[in-house]
């Protein structure tokens, strides 16, 4: 099993206290009013979004919180949302 979460339902400011991914920024790219950041976790890279006034820099260790409603699981042999099918 994977897990994904889209990079919009992250929150730099919310509640780390119920659940967070923590890793190192491998990239920075700024798209917008806003940048995605590439951070090192589990062994993946993942795309996190974040405000443009934000400063960071590659190789910072961070914790972003995360939405764990919009978590979804993945079966990685086929690939299919295992949240879409209970659903």
């Amino acid at each position: 099993m994977s897990a994904g979460i889209p990079a919009e339902d992250t929150n730099e400011h919310g509640d780390s206290n119920d659940c967070s991914l923590t890793g190192d920024i491998a990239s920075l790219l700024p798209v917008g009013s806003g940048q995605f950041i590439g951070r090192r976790c589990l062994g993946q890279t993942m795309f996190f979004r974040s405000g443009k006034e934000r400063s960071c820099k590659v190789g910072e260790r961070v914790t972003p919180p995360i939405d764990r409603c919009r978590l979804h699981l993945f079966d990685e042999a086929s690939g299919v949302n295992l949240k879409a099918q209970t659903t």
